[in-house]
């Protein structure tokens, strides 16, 4: 399975094209729908900090996956969303992504937007995990097996 190649924007303005901008070799992306699925993704943010800074190779993102607004309302959405994130990093690795979500799901093969979405994918945009919901010691257990798996041998 592949990320499909989607632009979106950082919190702070960047423009991103996905998977091409991911910058680690391998790249944990949390995917979340809704505002309220915030508390789900931050549950996994301090073990994926915590592995990002023990792992070079790896780099962390959280996307929202929107559907496509108009400019005014993207505009809106975007500046909550700057208000709401002080840390600058943070603010880098949000990436958020205003498409067609059901073709975003479908594309990767995933069912619903009722949880959040944690992926393990490379630069090239292969998938190799895939776990939902709020983090769990097997969630994040199935991720480091993976992770052990996929070392570059220099790292």
């Amino acid at each position: 399975m592949k990320f499909p190649n989607i632009k979106g924007k950082t919190v702070n303005g960047d423009r991103r094209t996905l998977p091409q901008d991911f910058e680690g070799q391998l790249n944990v992306v949390v995917l979340a729908f809704t505002q309220y699925q915030q508390e789900d993704v931050d549950s996994w943010m301090p073990f994926l900090d915590k592995v990002q800074r023990e792992n070079r190779h790896v780099n962390v993102y959280e996307v929202p996956v929107v559907e496509r607004m108009f400019f005014f309302q993207r505009m809106m959405l975007n500046h909550w969303m700057y208000s709401g994130i002080p840390d600058v990093d943070a603010r880098n690795r949000t990436i958020t992504l205003y498409t067609n979500v059901s073709a975003f799901l479908k594309s990767l093969n995933l069912t619903h937007i009722e949880t959040i979405y944690t992926l393990l994918v490379d630069k090239e945009g292969k998938v190799y995990l895939r776990t939902s919901g709020a983090y769990t010691e097997n969630n994040a257990s199935d991720l480091m097996l993976k992770l052990r798996l996929l070392q570059p041998q220099n790292a």
